[in-house]
């Protein structure tokens, strides 16, 4: 009889699965403490909605393979195969300088958290492309990317978040980043400020003032001088 039933079994799944969402949001560790306690919530807290929403905001980007537990790391490889835009980032930038002799495509991982949303994969998938021979047939992508970050006056955040990760990571960093040269991005004849990137970088190192160049492919070869600053403070292995 429905007077026998208990308030769990009364309310429809996708209620619950709405429940478990705003825990993972709030704690990945709660969800865990959650999915013990009953069948059904061990049920609705594997559902690939809460994979795909999660925060992971208390989860830290030290490398998965020496700092998280299996259980963790279990549950990033879900959120990744659900295509949690943070998960993806996460993995690739872990891919890209940590895991030596790496056989996966970190820069497909973090392409993808850029495609689903993550502003700092826009900005670190921008130039890592300008650095790599891979610039040619993703010139489309990493403008559209950095165009966003400019558009939502993002992209100085997310210069100073990549900045912070690196730096802070220093000791696990291991990869030389595969880079094989700067490329241009804007090769404009009638853009009045191609070709002079280098010398506003020397600008802004000198005063640390802001740059103001609207040519969006002269901003992306302004960032990428600056990222290879960020990376010359690294002690790489």
């Amino acid at each position: 009889m429905a007077g026998n039933r208990s308030i769990i079994d009364q309310l429809p799944e996708d209620i619950w699965v709405n429940i478990a969402c705003k825990v993972v949001n709030n704690s990945t560790y709660d969800l865990f403490r959650m999915r013990s306690a009953c069948k059904l919530f061990r049920h609705v807290g594997k559902s690939q909605h809460v994979y795909k929403n999660a925060s992971l905001f208390d989860i830290g980007l030290e490398p998965f393979s020496l700092c998280i537990h299996n259980s963790t790391r279990l549950f990033l490889e879900q959120c990744k195969l659900s295509c949690n835009a943070k998960a993806l980032f996460r993995f690739g930038f872990d891919h890209y300088f940590a895991i030596r002799f790496d056989t996966s495509n970190p820069l497909y991982l973090i392409r993808m958290a850029a495609m689903n949303g993550h502003l700092e994969a826009m900005y670190f998938y921008s130039v890592l492309v300008v650095c790599s021979n891979e610039l040619e047939e993703n010139t489309r992508h990493v403008v559209q990317f950095v165009q966003r970050l400019i558009t939502l006056g993002a992209l100085e955040k997310c210069r100073d978040n990549i900045r912070c990760i690196l730096l802070a990571g220093t000791w696990w960093v291991r990869n030389i980043p595969l880079i094989s040269q700067q490329r241009i991005v804007c090769r404009a004849s009638t853009c009045s400020t191609s070709g002079s990137m280098p010398q506003r970088h020397l600008q802004y190192k000198l005063n640390e003032g802001s740059i103001n160049v609207t040519c969006v492919e002269c901003r992306l070869d302004f960032e990428v001088l600056v990222f290879f600053d960020i990376l010359s403070r690294i002690d790489f292995e």
